[in-house]
């Protein structure tokens, strides 16, 4: 495994360069990284105290929230204690109510356990102590590197600063004053906050400019593999999975090493292999546990588009264009818009799709709500999320709903994160690795900023009910499962006729109907006549003119000719006077 972490020497870059003296650490903060210092696995903060401690000429002040501010040795604290008094020690400026009047340094560092607000100005009165003189020279012979744990806590973001507690207003400025101090910034110490996100920062200090940023994302493959082999070392039987170490590594692409141990502790002690649904559960469990119940579903497509009926100019499309151009990775869309009427089966086909990629795909589900009901930090969450995949494909379902615009009359909160959602996907960073399918029936109400090339302009696909060869395959279909194999010309035209106006969603309904009957007659063919009778049981709900007016909309916005039939075509070239008309009826596709 590569060692130090990328997110290591970024800090150290900062650091060494003197481009700002203070950080914030966000992301993946929780997890486990592997110290060869203390040659195991650790969390953050004792692994980044052994990467201090190799400094020189450096002293280190912890400060967690549940603890005491430390030393990692006697001799620096001494050292520092020593500098303290010789500086004069607290300043007289300081309430009686929060020192308690004159401290010893001890004393100081013992109240700061029960006072947060307290804890924060010694660490402030230690860097200028740091940078003070006399007519010996610096008070203190050592730079300072003070890591400060769970900084969220202790300056969490508010919706307003005049409503948060005035102890926490304090620290706030107390914050402001300690990194917009010109002095702290022209000398030689490091501060470096620990948080899961900069939104999580009360806002008064995330928004200083002076406070840098380095994303810790979730474990790459390297580090996954690396893991797998040192945590199956250490359990008394090993564990199995499917595939092999590499194969393995892979799938578990998302997975945070607490996740992974969990899973890996499991299959030791029942003995069990893992099977590729148990990562997939175990990933999906961890992804609602982060970002909520009804946000993510995640899920391994086995079907191929072999299996999907009908739709073959937009199959050959897929199989020819679409599917080679996400593989290259290099001409990857960043997005495709999947429209079409209500059940006509836009997200099985493209479900086909992701399998055919052989890549996970997560379904993004109450979107909208997570939007108004959680804060940034949840898209945060997200993002570092989709991307820890080498290759992900998002399904955004009715995406019509799912975002709003970008305009001046969109909710600030939606505007944003939906602004970092186009982000997300025009990222070329993310071009090969991230490709949205925004499916919607009614593509007429998406924002014109987020269907231009780019983002979910660069194909904009229809999925038309079957007509002509394409209803024969799902007629077939359908057979099938009534146990008829060959059908005669005859039965063909007899059952199209009874299926007129039918769809994929209704083609699929008639074929369970007629699956359970044949399962209840113990596997026997059913008689055409039975046959009949169930196919002619089933009612459509009266959507007609609706999906028509949606599939209208979705052959006005096609981008490729290719998947149209030269009927498709000739009924787009006149889509806009139908749609009028439909309008003026007040059908507008809701």
């Amino acid at each position: 495994m590569t060692e130090p972490y990328p997110f290591t020497q970024r800090i150290a870059s900062i650091y060494n360069s003197g481009m700002s003296r203070v950080m914030v650490a966000t992301g993946n903060v929780m997890d486990l990284f592997y110290s060869p210092e203390l040659e195991r696995y650790t969390h953050l903060l004792p692994y980044l105290e052994g990467k201090c401690r190799a400094m020189e000429k450096t002293t280190l002040v912890i400060w967690e929230l549940n603890g005491p501010i430390r030393f990692i040795s006697p001799d620096q604290q001494k050292l520092v204690e020593a500098a303290w008094n010789r500086w004069g020690g607290w300043p007289k400026a300081w309430p009686d109510q929060e020192s308690g009047g004159e401290k010893t340094f001890p004393s100081l560092l013992l109240d700061a356990i029960n006072s947060p607000t307290l804890a924060l100005e010694l660490l402030r009165q230690l860097c200028i102590l740091s940078r003070s003189k006399d007519g010996e020279g610096l008070f203190l012979s050592q730079n300072l590197v003070i890591i400060i744990e769970d900084a969220d806590l202790i300056i969490p973001a508010g919706d307003s600063f005049a409503q948060l507690p005035e102890k926490v207003q304090r620290r706030i400025k107390i914050m402001r004053d300690w990194l917009g101090d010109p002095a702290f910034h022209a000398g030689n110490d490091f501060l470096i906050l620990l948080a899961e996100s900069r939104s999580s920062l009360n806002s008064q200090v995330a928004r200083l400019p002076t406070l840098l940023e380095v994303r810790i994302p979730l474990p790459s493959t390297e580090e996954r593999r690396h893991y797998i082999e040192w945590f199956s070392g250490t359990l008394p039987a090993k564990p199995s999975y499917e595939g092999n170490l590499d194969s393995f590594s892979e799938a578990t692409a998302g997975f945070m090493l607490q996740t992974l141990g969990q899973l890996l502790r499991e299959s030791a002690s029942r003995k069990e292999v893992i099977s590729a649904q148990r990562v997939t559960d175990a990933i999906e469990e961890q992804a609602k546990r982060q970002l909520g119940e009804d946000v993510v579903t995640f899920k391994r497509p086995t079907h191929t588009l072999k299996d999907a009926q009908g739709n073959r100019l937009l199959k050959k499309f897929l199989s020819d264009v679409l599917i080679p151009a996400i593989r290259s990775r290099k001409h990857a869309p960043s997005a495709v818009t999947v429209s079409g009427a209500l059940g006509a089966g836009k997200t099985y086909i493209y479900e086909a799709v992701a399998g055919e990629l052989g890549v996970p795909v997560v379904v993004l589900g109450n979107f909208r709500s997570m939007w108004f009901g959680q804060s940034d930090v949840i898209w945060e969450r997200l993002e570092r999320f989709l991307t820890s995949f080498s290759q992900v494909v998002i399904f955004v379902d009715e995406a019509d709903t799912a975002f709003g615009g970008v305009g001046p009359d969109t909710h600030e909160t939606e505007r944003r994160l939906t602004g970092r959602f186009h982000a997300l996907i025009s990222d070329p960073a993310n071009r090969g690795r991230i490709t949205a399918i925004l499916m919607t029936a009614r593509v007429h109400l998406l924002s014109r900023d987020l269907l231009r090339p780019g983002r979910g302009g660069d194909y904009i696909l229809p999925v038309l009910d079957p007509e002509g060869e394409d209803k024969t395959d799902f007629l077939r279909w359908v057979l099938a499962a009534a146990g008829i194999r060959k059908p005669s010309p005859a039965q063909l035209a007899e059952l199209a006729t009874m299926t007129t106006g039918g769809y994929a969603a209704l083609f699929d309904q008639y074929r369970r109907r007629l699956a359970a009957a044949r399962e209840n007659r113990k596997g026997k063919r059913l008689t055409w006549e039975q046959l009949k009778n169930i196919v002619q049981d089933v009612v459509p709900p009266p959507l007609e003119r609706v999906r028509r007016y949606q599939t209208l909309q979705a052959l006005l916005f096609c981008t490729s000719r290719s998947v149209l039939t030269p009927e498709q075509w000739d009924l787009r070239s006149n889509a806009h006077a139908e749609i009028r008309k439909l309008e003026a009826e007040g059908i507008r596709g809701f």
